[in-house]
């Protein structure tokens, strides 16, 4: 399986809106279930390793002010601890282990929860994260990228007023790269959307297939502008059609995702999802 041979390409690629149906790693998983925690480094290493150079992540901070790499708010579902992230020092997330699978087969294992910081040195050079919940922190975020020098290696996310995210993305000069999520109610805004934010990238959420917002004649429109990224998330708004009833029909699930021709789709199973392109889209 080929996805692209360097960062440098997929990132250029991204810029000029070029990708067809790129698989993101949600979590930084490509399989699910497979043996590696969710949102951790291990996880992110081993996206690079098969070529997966696109995966998401999410954010937390805790009680000292540090950011670290979890979806949910407590360590619960993911560790061998309890309690809120927002209530322990990153010395005492750091003495916790993650869990990799769930219900009663979760085991324990070496991987600690990562710190933002930790997360980009793995992907330097190598790939481009999403960050999904980290809106929240989007000052963090931003210094923490000027920091390192690392705005081409990040996509920060949010579904919030036109308002507080064009003065976010006016304070930081537009340096950082910024996706905003879409409703089939945001069409009449499309315009003010594009001019105003200026997004690398739109999320494109639908309830129904017949929505205009993912329209075959829309999404084409709006591919001379930004990118647009679709989901195959269980969890995602997507009419139902997602990563199961991709694995038991990908005609129906994937298959439909990829005639709609997005530039990015996120799914739990990136590999399966591109052999599944590779096949029937040549």
């Amino acid at each position: 399986m080929r996805q692209h041979d360097t960062f440098t390409e997929l990132y250029n690629q991204l810029l000029n809106k070029q990708l067809q149906n790129y698989p993101v790693a949600h979590r930084g998983i490509i399989r699910l279930h497979e043996p590696i925690p969710e949102n951790s480094l291990a996880a992110l290493h081993h996206c690079i390793r098969q070529g997966v150079l696109f995966m998401e992540i999410d954010l937390q901070k805790t009680k000292d002010g540090e950011l670290v790499l979890m979806h949910d708010t407590t360590v619960n579902r993911m560790t061998n601890g309890s309690g809120k992230i927002s209530d322990m020092t990153l010395s005492e997330i750091k003495s916790l282990y993650l869990y990799e699978g769930s219900g009663k087969n979760k085991r324990t294992t070496k991987e600690k929860i990562p710190t933002f910081e930790e997360a980009l040195d793995v992907i330097n050079g190598k790939a481009i994260a999403n960050v999904d919940k980290g809106w929240e922190y989007r000052e963090e975020v931003f210094h923490m990228l000027k920091k390192k020098d690392m705005f081409q290696h990040v996509l920060i996310k949010s579904d919030k007023t036109i308002k507080e995210v064009q003065q976010f993305l006016k304070d930081t000069k537009y340096d950082i790269y910024y996706m905003h999520k879409v409703f089939n109610r945001d069409v009449e805004n499309m315009e003010e959307i594009l001019h105003t934010l200026c997004p690398l990238a739109l999320e494109v959420s639908f309830f129904k297939k017949e929505d205009t917002i993912v329209s075959n004649s829309l999404i084409q429109e709006l591919q001379q502008k930004t990118n647009v990224w679709l989901n195959a998330l269980d969890v995602s708004s997507n009419a139902g059609v997602n990563d199961s009833l991709s694995l038991v029909d990908p005609s129906k699930g994937w298959g439909w995702l990829m005639e709609k021709s997005p530039n990015l789709n996120q799914t739990d199973y990136s590999l399966i999802f591109n052999d599944f392109k590779e096949t029937n889209l040549k």
